[in-house]
C-alpha cells in the first residue's frame, strides 16, 4: 500500500468509534442490548435472516465479547466471540462490514480490539469460520495469519465452511 492510500484510509477512519460490552451484564455501561445487534447484524448483506432472541440464545451464560463500530455515528460493522469449544480457544461466530465501510481497515481495527480482549482473557487462539463463497473473507484471515484447520464439506461446496484458527500466545525471540 502506498503512503497516500494508506493515509486517504486513516481520513476515512477519522471517526470510528469501537465500543466493546457484553447482550447482557451487571454492569449497564457495558450492555449492548439485542435490538441493537440486530441493526448492526443486518447492515451486512452476507448475513441471514435472523429471528429475535438469535444473539441471546447463542450467547447466554457464556463468556463473549461483543464489538461494535461506527463511523461518523453510523453502524460500520461488528465481531462476536465466544468461548464456544472450552479449549483455551475464543471463536469469532459473526464478524462483518457493512459494504459502504469495507477496504477502509475496519476488520483489522476490529480483529485488534479481540486479539487484546482474548489475551486479556487468556485465550490462547482464536478460531472462525467462513464459507467456500466468500472470497474476500479468507484472503482477509489468511493475510492476518489464521490458519486452516479444518473444513466441513455441505451437499453445495460454495457453502463449504472453512475453520480457521490464530494462535495468541506471544513469544520474547
Amino acid at each position: 500500500m502506498n503512503a497516500s492510500s494508506k493515509n486517504e484510509r486513516l481520513y476515512d477512519m477519522a471517526q470510528l468509534k469501537i465500543r466493546g460490552g457484553y447482550i447482557e451484564n451487571a454492569d449497564k455501561a457495558l450492555l449492548i442490548p439485542e435490538p441493537k445487534l440486530h441493526f448492526y447484524y443486518n447492515q451486512i448483506p452476507e448475513f441471514d435472516d435472523i429471528d429475535s432472541g438469535f444473539f441471546k440464545d447463542r450467547l447466554h451464560g457464556t463468556a463473549h465479547f461483543i464489538l461494535t463500530a461506527d463511523v461518523d455515528d453510523k453502524a460500520a460493522g461488528s465481531m462476536i466471540a465466544y468461548d464456544r469449544y472450552h479449549d483455551g480457544s475464543f471463536y469469532i461466530w459473526l464478524a462483518g462490514v457493512a459494504p459502504p465501510f469495507r477496504k477502509k481497515g475496519l476488520m483489522n481495527a476490529l480483529h485488534e480490539q479481540m486479539v487484546k480482549y482474548a489475551r486479556e482473557k487468556e485465550f490462547r487462539a482464536l478460531r472462525i469460520k467462513t464459507r467456500n463463497s466468500r472470497r474476500a473473507m479468507q484472503h482477509w484471515l489468511i493475510k492476518k495469519g489464521f490458519m486452516v484447520s479444518a473444513v466441513e464439506e455441505k451437499p453445495d461446496i460454495r457453502d463449504n465452511r472453512i475453520h480457521l484458527i490464530q494462535g495468541l500466545i506471544q513469544t520474547d525471540t
